[in-house]
């Protein structure tokens, strides 16, 4: 019956089998892609290096999921994430690479189907005005759709599965961005750059600029390190009014004493 069936729907159906062939060694090929990487998935490990804990590097160099990859080569360059991010795009590229090809090849396959039916249904027009009997009419027009049914058989699958695997990739690079987000405000939080105090206030260190070295002070900008050398005692100063008043009872109890 299927040989039937091919047979009937003309030569149109050797180019749309052709795309068949090809579409199922993409769609298996894709479906063993990512059922690999479902099995090696590891997510205690992506959760542990997420989190900055320790990891056994040689359990962490072998895993094979894209994530922990990703995961492992921000920290070990914490301070630069561009390789990270380079990888993660290498891996994402990897996850749909033919993917583009899979949708080509259903339209292909569904365009060729179309192509062939109008070609048959010109065929039977063209065959029932020459000989005159409409009774075959319906059975070539019959014939005729058999290349659009099969054009559609490779269409569907191959939307599908196109769907299917881009959603997967989609999924992968948004739990990559997350875990990579997650790890970079950790390693904010704990890196050299959480150790530098944040500065005070505007007001407050426009209040304690006169009086650093008080209780006050830093009580308001507890960041603020004490003088290592405490200030010296100020000096009284003698006003000159008083100092000139001073210098006049002397000279008056001199002249006293001279009289």
């Amino acid at each position: 019956m299927v040989w039937r069936f091919v047979v009937e729907g003309g030569w149109a159906m050797v180019p749309i089998l052709a795309c068949s062939v090809v579409a199922l060694a993409l769609l298996l090929e894709r479906t063993w892609y990512w059922l690999e990487l479902w099995w090696h998935r590891d997510p205690e490990l992506a959760a542990a290096l997420e989190r900055l804990e320790a990891v056994d590097r040689a359990r962490a160099a072998r895993s094979r999921d894209p994530v922990c990859r990703v995961l492992l080569a921000a920290r070990e360059r914490p301070d630069d994430l561009a390789p990270a991010a380079q990888l993660a795009e290498r891996l994402l590229e990897n996850s749909r690479a033919t993917l583009p090809l899979l949708h080509v090849i259903g339209g292909v396959a569904s365009t060729l189907g179309l192509f062939g039916t109008v070609l048959g249904v010109s065929l039977a027009f063209e065959h029932t005005i020459a000989t005159g009997r409409l009774s075959e009419l319906a059975g070539s027009l019959s014939v005729a759709l058999n290349t659009t049914m099969l054009g559609l058989i490779v269409y569907v699958p191959c939307y599908l599965g196109g769907s299917l695997f881009q959603m997967l990739t989609n999924r992968t690079a948004f739990a990559i961005e997350q875990r990579l987000g997650a790890m970079r405000a950790r390693l904010r939080r704990t890196g050299p750059l959480a150790a530098v105090p944040p500065l005070p206030p505007a007001g407050v260190a426009a209040a304690s600029g006169p009086v650093a070295g008080t209780a006050a002070a830093r009580e308001s900008a507890p960041t603020a390190s004490p003088p290592l050398v405490p200030p010296a005692p100020e000096r009284p100063q003698v006003q000159p009014a008083t100092a000139a008043a001073g210098r006049g009872r002397s000279s008056e109890a001199s002249g006293g004493c001279n009289r």
